[in-house]
């Protein structure tokens, strides 16, 4: 009997400590498990990038925001697409990394940083009103919290801001120089909004075709007169994306190359070309030309323009109003 009665003790004794036991445990996973999904509100803040409203509209605008937020792993909690600048969603504690797209069109199919990342946008998505944005920003939550998320464009701004004529020989001062058309050859077609690319899609290889970017790197001059009393002062501007070719060649055969600026204008009945090689083109800064005219130009757009034949200087500034960035080629 005693034997039975100490079994039954003992049993008794197994059971409530495993009951105790299994109890701590699910409270514990209970603490944890409300712990990992606490939501919390993250506002993002994205400034409108500070320029001056231009002839070619308002190149600061934003009229829709793509916001990502990914966890620490790289992973999508939290999205939207939307018009309104006031922008707040929800996402867990941690550590995550918040990127916005501006002006972009919808990418919804992304699950991961590094998906997003790989992406490339079209130069033909951009407008003078609405040019591509990107930006992103770590940042550490634990409750409600507001991050500015930065944004830059994603083109950089050719400037032709003057065309002078100076003809030296009596021959050519005696013919009328016009314009047709301005415009910009071997321009990469895409980009990636948040790295590095090197272009493998290209506008105007060697010569202008037609394309959907044409409004942004061509201009049809219909026959402006240029003379030394009336130099060309109207700027025109065109938007391309970052071009970092290192190599350059005016080889028939196609290959990779700097971005030219190309002024086409008649002397006289004979069609000439001006093409001015630009740098290295990067996103967000604005290259200025000046060029001065002194000889007939070229046969063909995609070549080295002699150096007594066209002058001229490229003035490389940052985007931003204020910006500090300054320099002369």
């Amino acid at each position: 009997m005693k034997t039975d009665l100490f079994f039954r003790m003992f049993v008794v004794c197994v059971l409530m400590v495993a009951s105790w036991a299994c109890q701590d445990v699910n409270g514990l996973d209970e603490v944890n498990e409300t712990q990992t999904l606490s939501k919390v509100k993250l506002t993002v803040v994205v400034p409108v990038p500070e320029t001056k409203l231009t002839a070619n509209g308002d190149e600061g605008r934003i009229v829709n925001y793509q916001v990502y937020i990914f966890d620490e792993a790289g992973v999508l909690e939290s999205y939207v697409n939307q018009a309104s600048s006031d922008i707040v969603l929800d996402c867990t504690a941690g550590t995550k990394t918040v990127a916005v797209l501006a002006n972009a069109p919808a990418i919804k199919d992304v699950t991961t940083l590094s998906a997003l990342t790989a992406r490339t946008s079209s130069l033909a998505d951009n407008g003078s009103g609405a040019l591509v944005m990107a930006g992103q920003q770590a940042v550490t939550v634990s409750a409600d919290k507001e991050v500015t998320v930065s944004v830059s464009r994603l083109v950089a701004k050719v400037r032709l801001s003057e065309l002078l004529v100076s003809f030296e020989a009596p021959q050519y001062q005696n013919m009328a120089f016009k314009v047709s058309a301005v415009y910009l050859i071997n321009v990469p077609a895409v980009t990636k909004y948040f790295s590095a690319y090197t272009p493998t899609i290209w506008y105007n290889k060697q010569k202008y075709v037609a394309a959907d970017a044409n409004a942004l790197i061509y201009d049809d001059m219909k026959s402006v007169a240029v003379t030394s009393a009336s130099p060309y002062k109207t700027t025109n501007t065109f938007y391309c994306y970052p071009n970092p070719s290192d190599q350059d060649t005016f080889s028939a055969t196609w290959s990779a190359r700097h971005t030219r600026l190309v002024v086409e204008a008649y002397l006289g009945s004979t069609l000439y070309y001006y093409p001015v090689t630009l740098p290295e083109l990067e996103k967000n800064k604005v290259y200025d030309v000046k060029l001065t005219v002194t000889r007939p130009g070229t046969s063909t757009p995609d070549d080295e323009v002699d150096k007594y034949a066209a002058d001229f200087t490229i003035s490389v500034k940052a985007w931003e109003t204020g910006a500090s960035v300054s320099e002369e080629i």
